[in-house]
C-alpha cells in the first residue's frame, strides 16, 4: 500500500511541465507582409496553488510513509492527492518555447511554436497603426492588434517510471485557447528599436484527465475503479513586455499575471476538490526578424 502513495507522490513532479504556455511575447504590431519572426522565449510559472510549501509536504510525506508497511486514505493522504493535482493543472516551473511567425497579409500574420510538449499555432490581427517596415517613415507610434494561440498536449508518466505508470495508469491532457488583446508604443519608426507592449488576456482551458489504478485499494479494502473526467476552465490576466534591440535582433523580457478557478477535480478515493489562485509567468527571449527591408533602407 505505501507504494500507491509514492506513485502519486512521484507523478507530481513528472507532470510538472504539463502547463500552458502563456508567455505573451509580441507587440501590437503583426509581422510585416512578407517577413519571418521566429525566436526563442523561457519563462517561470509561478502559481499560488501549487506552492512550495505543497512540494514540501509531498517530500516530508514520501519519507515518513515509505517506511509504513500499509497506508489508508486518511486527510493526509487526501491533502496529497490535492497537492498531486494541483500541480498537473498550473506547477511551478520553468520552460523554453521555440516560434516561427510569418507575414501573411497587410495585417495578419500566422505562426507556430513549441514549447515543452506542447504545439501550438497561432495568428494575429492588426486592427490599428501602420503595418510597414523600419524604412517606411511614419509618425504613428500606437499599434493595436488581437490574437489567437491554440496548444495541445498530453503527459503520462516517463519511461523511467514505466513501472509506476503501470500501477497507476495515469493520463494527463490539456487544449487552450489564449486570446491576448495587444496595444504597444514604437520605439523610434515602425519599432525600429523596439516596442512597449501591454494588455489584457482571456485563456480558455479543456482538461482530460483518467488513471487506471491496479493493486490500490481505499480504506473499506475495495479496489479503486478508473476514472476518467474532463473539466473546463477560464483564466483571466494582464501583461506587459518590452522589446529592445535594433531593427531586426530585439530581446524581449515579459511578465504575464492570471487568475484562474480551475474548477472541481475527482480525488482517488472518491471525493473532490476545488482549486483557483494567481499564477505570474515572467519571461525573456531573443527575436530575430528577416525578410524585405531587414537589413537595408532603399
Amino acid at each position: 500500500m505505501n507504494k500507491a502513495l509514492i506513485i502519486i507522490s512521484l507523478s507530481v513532479y513528472s507532470l510538472a511541465s504539463c502547463v500552458a504556455p502563456r508567455v505573451i511575447s509580441n507587440s501590437g504590431k503583426v509581422t510585416p507582409k512578407g517577413n519571418f519572426a521566429g525566436g526563442y522565449h523561457t519563462s517561470y510559472n509561478i502559481s499560488t496553488q501549487a506552492s512550495v510549501y505543497v512540494k514540501d509536504l509531498l517530500v516530508d510525506n514520501i519519507v515518513d510513509l515509505a517506511k509504513k508497511d500499509s497506508i489508508t486514505f486518511d486527510q493526509n493522504f487526501v491533502k496529497i492527492n490535492k497537492a498531486a493535482i494541483a500541480y498537473q493543472l498550473d506547477p511551478i516551473s520553468s520552460g523554453n518555447e521555440f516560434y516561427l511567425k510569418y507575414g501573411l497579409f497587410k495585417r495578419v500574420d500566422i505562426g507556430a511554436k513549441l514549447a515543452g510538449n506542447a504545439k501550438g499555432l497561432e495568428a494575429q490581427f492588426q486592427f490599428m497603426g501602420p503595418t510597414g517596415n523600419v524604412d517606411d517613415i511614419t509618425s504613428k507610434r500606437i499599434y493595436g492588434s488581437i490574437g489567437l494561440q491554440f496548444t495541445s498536449q498530453s503527459q503520462s508518466l516517463p519511461s523511467v517510471l514505466s513501472y509506476l505508470q503501470d500501477r497507476l495508469g495515469y493520463t494527463f491532457s490539456r487544449k487552450d485557447f489564449l486570446i491576448p488583446l495587444l496595444f504597444s508604443y514604437s520605439l523610434g519608426n515602425e519599432e525600429e528599436y523596439g516596442s512597449i507592449t501591454w494588455g489584457f488576456a482571456a485563456n480558455y482551458s479543456i482538461v482530460n484527465y483518467s488513471t487506471i489504478p491496479i493493486d490500490i485499494y481505499n480504506l473499506d479494502k475495495i479496489a479503486l475503479i478508473p476514472q476518467n473526467y474532463q473539466q473546463k476552465y477560464m483564466s483571466y490576466g494582464l501583461f506587459i513586455n518590452g522589446k529592445v534591440g535594433f531593427q531586426h535582433v530585439f530581446v524581449i523580457p515579459s511578465l504575464s499575471i492570471f487568475y484562474q478557478n480551475y474548477g472541481s477535480y475527482q480525488l482517488l478515493n472518491g471525493s473532490s476538490a476545488s482549486f483557483k489562485g494567481v499564477t505570474i509567468v515572467p519571461g525573456i527571449g531573443i527575436r530575430v526578424r528577416v525578410g524585405r527591408n531587414t537589413f537595408l533602407k532603399k
